[in-house]
């Protein structure tokens, strides 16, 4: 499966193109009763100057050259950064039981069972997992600390970047290790009360 290697356009000669997706009715149905028989997803290449459609490609021959691409790619792939909010909402938004109402079940999600104290603290907690598996384990040479204590004139947190955009002056402790980093996070009440 070969992919078109378009470069320029042939109407304007342009060089900036974008490929789209585009949803395709391909039955006699109407808008409001189609179904996933009804649609095709189509991948469209335009030009970005003159609105030009140089190419029309279906997901599923997309989808088998990428397959084909992944296959025959002798190279490993770049490890790619987590998306730790996308991560997180998932783990909110996960169905952990369910419960009956006027002979209805409904789903319940961990977030239903959550205040937004709860889920701000889940979230610190969260980003401080994340931030210790980014970063190598203390004591071993590491110049970079692995948080920041942030004190003082009405702040008391923990940030896992450094707190560039503080005012008032507070006093900024750097956390070199996870001993120290676990004695902090310890004077926290973590649990909902």
């Amino acid at each position: 499966m070969n992919m078109p290697s378009i470069t320029e356009c042939r109407e304007c000669g342009s060089t900036s193109l974008t490929w789209d997706t585009h949803n395709k009715n391909i039955s006699q149905a109407q808008h409001g009763r189609l179904t996933t028989q009804d649609i095709r997803c189509q991948f469209v290449l335009g030009c970005d100057h003159c609105s030009e459609t140089l190419a029309v490609v279906s997901a599923d021959q997309v989808a088998a050259w990428l397959t084909e691409t992944r296959e025959t790619s002798a190279e490993p792939s770049a490890p790619v950064e987590r998306d730790e909010r996308a991560d997180f909402a998932k783990w909110t938004h996960e169905v952990i039981g369910t419960h009956e109402f006027e002979g209805v079940h409904h789903k319940v999600q961990r977030r239903d069972s959550m205040s937004k104290d709860d889920e701000s603290m889940a979230w610190g907690g969260w980003q401080a997992r994340a931030a210790l598996e980014r970063k190598p384990s203390s004591g071993q040479g590491s110049s970079e600390p692995i948080a920041w204590h942030v004190g003082g004139n009405g702040y008391d947190r923990v940030c896992f970047e450094h707190p560039g955009d503080i005012t008032g002056d507070p006093c900024v402790q750097p956390i070199n290790d996870l001993r120290q980093l676990i004695g902090i996070l310890k004077r926290y009440s973590l649990t909902a009360e």
